[in-house]
């Protein structure tokens, strides 16, 4: 969904390296909000160890995917006299700039930002399939945000009146 502006990369959603990629984010990403013992007890981490690898791998697989598909071809094809043609680009144009970045710092931010504009898609996505399966709170929102509407419609017709009540609500003093 957002590999075309963070990267100037479209794929195919027929794709299957590129499904598996969208699975390990998806994998891991619920991973992380889990929440297990080996988080608040480390010594544990022995007992975790199949789990811990499975989860290496797919950060593996990601990192291999990006490389390929992603950051080998802006290498080949960068100007860095020119301005950034996407995300990419700029990451890699401050590489070479900023004494302070490393190569695994613009790979963890490149891999964070896909990933995570992977999760909120889904977000999207999971929550307009709710809002078509359960009616009862389409309405409710649809209530709401009506709701929240008028206070705001109210407010600001004060506000234009200067009114008092909501000039001192906003005031700095």
């Amino acid at each position: 969904m957002f590999t075309q502006y963070m990267c100037t990369v479209r794929f195919p959603y027929d794709l299957q390296s590129f499904q598996n990629i969208v699975r390990y984010y998806d994998e891991i990403f619920w991973d992380i909000n889990q929440g297990y013992a080996v988080d608040f007890m480390p010594w544990l981490s022995p007992l975790y160890n199949r789990h811990m690898n499975r989860l290496a791998w797919w950060a593996a697989e990601i990192r291999k995917f990006i490389m390929q598909n992603v950051v080998n071809e802006h290498l080949s094809t960068i100007d860095y006299d020119e301005p950034p043609r996407d995300f990419t680009d700029a990451l890699l144009q401050n590489l070479k700039t900023d004494s302070k970045l490393t190569w695994q710092h613009i790979m963890f931010e490149l891999e964070d930002f896909l990933g995570g504009h992977s999760a909120v898609g889904n977000l999207v996505m999971l929550t307009l399939v709710n809002l078509v399966k359960y009616p009862y709170v389409r309405k409710r929102i649809e209530e709401e945000i009506q709701m929240v509407t008028v206070v705001r419609e109210m407010l600001g017709y004060w506000i234009n009146r200067k009114w008092f009540t909501p000039r001192r609500l906003f005031s700095r003093r």
